[in-house]
């Protein structure tokens, strides 16, 4: 007779909340959470970096790298300030709060030679144990309710980022221009494509 291994334990469901950091917000909890999905960054963007033989994987507490761009904390906030930028980001909610994705956007230049602005997606990632909860789709569908008139680009490595660039087509962006760039991660030269999403 098979003994039985007990009783099985019911799987919590994940529940996410889609939060919003704008540019003016002041205070030690949102420099806080600002630090966070800075870090966050640092973690997802590892996975395709060619780390040297000395490095090892960032921690959940290791200090912000400042001598990136795209891990500059001081970027981060100057961005931020200066751009009327705005963080997206998803949180996973269970016995703690959890950041698990983020979507930074701020002003820019129209690329096209238009006199209005256009919203820019800078960075945005998501950790890996909850890619497949559409919090991308949630994030980009927030900013797009948030800023129904504006034009939306965003500039991705297809190449280096495959699942990106599909991300993008299955969201209606479409492609605008693509160039050779030094993905200074890799060490090698690759396609950067531009996409745009437009509103109307």
């Amino acid at each position: 007779r098979r003994r039985s291994s007990g009783p099985k334990m019911a799987q919590i469901p994940k529940t996410f909340e889609i939060r919003c950091l704008h540019a003016g917000d002041e205070g030690e909890s949102q420099m806080e959470t600002i630090e966070n999905i800075c870090r966050l960054s640092v973690r997802i963007f590892e996975e395709f970096r060619k780390p040297t033989k000395s490095e090892s994987p960032p921690s959940r507490t290791a200090t912000i790298p400042s001598q990136m761009k795209y891990s500059s904390l001081e970027e981060w906030k100057h961005r931020l300030s200066s751009s009327e930028g705005r963080i997206y980001y998803a949180v996973m909610i269970g016995e703690t709060e959890e950041i698990v994705a983020f979507l930074f956007c701020h002003q820019r230049e129209n690329p096209f030679g238009a006199n209005q602005s256009v919203t820019h997606i800078w960075l945005c990632g998501t950790s890996p144990h909850v890619r497949t909860h559409g919090l991308m789709s949630r994030m980009t569908k927030r900013l797009m309710e948030d800023n129904p008139q504006s034009t939306i680009t965003v500039a991705t490595l297809p190449t280096k980022y495959p699942s990106m660039a599909a991300f993008l087509k299955r969201s209606s962006f479409h492609p605008f221009r693509s160039e050779e760039v030094f993905d200074e991660d890799l060490q090698e030269i690759t396609i950067k494509t531009s996409y745009y999403y437009d509103p109307a």
